[in-house]
């Protein structure tokens, strides 16, 4: 009688167990996103990318600034947590679109909690953050200055994980020093 009731209690969790990770996984965005792009793309003053309430939206060329690269924020435990998930200071190297100056930093946030994103790739090697990128900026309604994510394919994700995976398996090995 202990068994059966025991069994069933199992079943009842196991199902109940089911039910959440299908739950959190259609709740997921699957759909990989770029924020710094090295190609533009021909949609890009598309205005679905842009959320509502987006001001003074740039697009422009950008790189690094000054050695600051992209920061989790955060902290170790996620203490002081918003929904802006990183950070990054770039250097503006070319206008395309609005109002900006050539050489100016500007301190810009990236990938929000609140998207649930799965796939979401930005430079993270030495090489990757060398590179000059397109990035459409925007004030958001809170006045921070966000990166638009674009949907990138499936196939592109890959490359820029495989790229950053051989990275971090060089940089592992005895005697590298971090770069």
């Amino acid at each position: 009688m202990k068994l059966i009731k025991l069994t069933k209690i199992a079943i009842c969790v196991m199902f109940g167990v089911i039910s959440v990770v299908r739950l959190s996984a259609t709740e997921r965005n699957m759909t990989p996103v770029a924020y710094f792009l090295e190609q533009m793309p021909a949609d890009i003053d598309a205005p679905r990318y842009l959320p509502s309430g987006a001001k003074d939206v740039i697009t422009a060329k950008v790189r690094f600034g000054q050695g600051n690269d992209v920061a989790w924020l955060g902290g170790r435990h996620c203490e002081g947590c918003t929904n802006d998930i990183f950070g990054s200071r770039l250097k503006i190297i070319e206008v395309i679109v609005g109002t900006a100056k050539v050489g100016e930093i500007v301190n810009v946030l990236f990938g929000q909690r609140s998207e649930h994103r799965e796939f979401l790739a930005y430079p993270s090697t030495p090489d990757q953050r060398s590179r000059e990128y397109t990035v459409v900026i925007y004030s958001g309604e809170d006045g921070k200055r966000r990166l638009v994510p674009f949907q990138i394919s499936h196939s592109e994700y890959q490359n820029w994980h495989e790229e950053m995976l051989a990275y971090q398996r060089l940089r592992e090995q005895p005697g590298r020093r971090e770069q």
